[in-house]
């Protein structure tokens, strides 16, 4: 997952290096190796620690999923480390991820869903 924050509108879709970078999986590891290579000292990489170190000079904080409280299950993991992040940041309050996460249609998994959303912590 690639993150790029601004006050203002961006006006591409592209994204040359992230503000944050949220790696997953091996394979996220893999396609994320050019953006690991350019980030810097003022960008995060959260990556979870069962996989291999990310060479990079941005701040790497690696997350064990054991850690994260509620431990999410598989299909959770993105949703969990996300609102983890978002509640250690400033970029926007965790009220407003309840909020979209809320406008699921499917009432059953939008509980659960949002449950991590409201508890995910680093």
């Amino acid at each position: 997952m690639l993150f790029r924050s601004s006050a203002s509108e961006i006006g591409y879709l592209g994204i040359e290096r992230p503000d944050v970078l949220l790696i997953l999986s091996q394979d996220g590891l893999a396609k994320a190796l050019h953006y690991l290579r350019v980030m810097t000292e003022d960008q995060r990489v959260y990556v979870l620690d069962t996989l291999p170190e990310a060479q990079t000079r941005a701040i790497v904080t690696r997350v064990s999923l054991e850690a994260l409280a509620p431990k999410p299950p598989k299909e959770f993991v993105a949703l969990s480390l996300l609102s983890s992040y978002l509640a250690s940041s400033s970029i926007f309050p965790r009220k407003a991820m309840e909020i979209s996460v809320g406008q699921n249609t499917n009432e059953k998994l939008t509980e659960k869903q949002l449950r991590f959303v409201r508890t995910a912590e680093l």
